[in-house]
């Protein structure tokens, strides 16, 4: 029987997270890209390979945009997203906060997609017109009906030092108005703890 998106999704979802699991907090060759804090390692270039080998052992037909390796453009309809380890300098450093996230698009529109934390072991998926769920159980928004109740979350660009949109302010004047706000370090960690109710709230520059 042919599997399904969401099932091929997670599938290449836990299989990448295992590596990264195997590999926390060990010795890795740590490079950097767009600037000295944007870090890319060894474990998301292998973490990434088998998230892409998964999906093409499924789907060897379909394009996907990676993070790391960019695009494998195969079909104008399907294509998957994929950033292997969001997260990176918190996995660098030995923080379990990182996850993977894995996404697909059918001509133009996102159809299903999977963010797995490997450390806690949940898996949240959403599936278009059936709504999302962590380990199988229905998610649910915040109640939250005020700022001044709120626990948010946000995130710095790579060039934080240089950058005009930096969030500094942004961060400095939503804390005053807020119970507090975070910053994980996994743009896909704190989004998906928005859907679960846990935050009730993200946003970057």
């Amino acid at each position: 029987m042919t599997a399904s998106f969401l099932e091929v999704a997670v599938e290449a979802a836990r299989r990448a997270g295992a590596l990264l699991l195997e590999h926390r907090g060990a010795a890795l060759t740590v490079s950097t890209k767009s600037s000295p804090i944007n870090l890319v390692t060894d474990i998301d270039r292998g973490a990434e390979a088998l998230v892409v080998d998964t999906i093409h052992g499924h789907f060897p037909g379909h394009s996907i945009l990676a993070e790391e390796g960019g695009a494998l453009e195969r079909s104008h309809t399907h294509r998957w997203i994929v950033d292997p380890l969001d997260g990176t300098t918190n996995f660098v450093h030995g923080l379990p906060l990182f996850a993977v996230s894995v996404a697909l698009e059918v001509d133009g529109r996102a159809v299903v997609g999977v963010v797995f934390d490997p450390n806690l072991g949940e898996c949240f998926t959403a599936e278009r017109g059936r709504g999302a769920r962590v380990n199988g159980v229905p998610l649910r928004v915040s109640s939250t009906a005020t700022l001044g109740e709120s626990l948010l979350a946000t995130g710095f660009p790579y060039d934080v030092r240089a950058a005009a949109d930096n969030n500094l302010a942004e961060h400095a004047a939503l804390t005053r108005r807020s119970r507090i706000v975070r910053e994980l370090g996994s743009a896909a960690l704190s989004l998906a703890s928005v859907a679960a109710g846990r935050l009730d709230g993200f946003w970057e520059l």
